[in-house]
């Protein structure tokens, strides 16, 4: 699955060219060219990156990035924005921005920048869990055998086995004497 950009400017030949450029990268790019544009896209679709500029009409791109920082998992944000003195981009990242580009910006570069705030906030599916494997124990109680990732047995439960019992090891052993621990 493609990774989602939403790049909001109000100057339209800024988001027609960061939309084609960063098109070709393979992400799914949606443009808005103001708050109100930006929350519908964002309720349509959540956004992974927001490129946000900060002299928006009627609404400043900080509030709509301490807006974009709230529940539920948040987008990266990127300002890009003719905004570049230290100033600026020192409250634009405390306001809650990953990264701050100003303008007139190297497209290569902020598709770098992109990567990097996507391998940062990107949040993996948790891996699935190993599979649960059984230990069987034979029904005179005199082995067991261990496969796949089971847990070991208790220690009350392994000291109760015979002495000639199946060793206990990660694959299923068919020595018939007792494992002899060392240490």
């Amino acid at each position: 699955m493609a990774d989602r950009i939403l790049v909001v400017d109000d100057e339209e030949d800024i988001r027609d060219l960061l939309a084609a450029y960063l098109s070709g990268f393979g992400f799914e790019v949606a443009a808005a060219a103001d708050g109100p544009s930006m929350r519908a896209e964002v309720s349509r679709r959540r956004p992974d990156i927001v490129l946000l500029d900060l002299g928006l009409p009627g609404e400043d791109g900080l509030s709509l990035a301490r807006e974009l920082r709230g529940p539920p998992r948040p987008p990266g944000i990127i300002i890009v924005t003719g905004r570049g003195r230290a100033v600026d981009r020192i409250v634009g990242l405390e306001m809650g921005a990953d990264d701050y580009v100003a303008k007139p910006f190297d497209l290569r570069e902020l598709a770098a920048r992109i990567r990097s705030v996507l391998r940062r906030t990107k949040v993996e599916a948790p891996p699935d869990p190993p599979p649960r494997a059984t230990a069987s124990i034979s029904p005179d109680g005199a082995s067991i055998c261990r496969r796949a990732r089971s847990p070991a047995p208790t220690a009350t439960r392994f000291r109760s086995l015979p002495a000639n019992s199946t060793c206990w090891s990660p694959s299923c052993a068919t020595r018939t004497a007792r494992c002899r621990a060392t240490g």
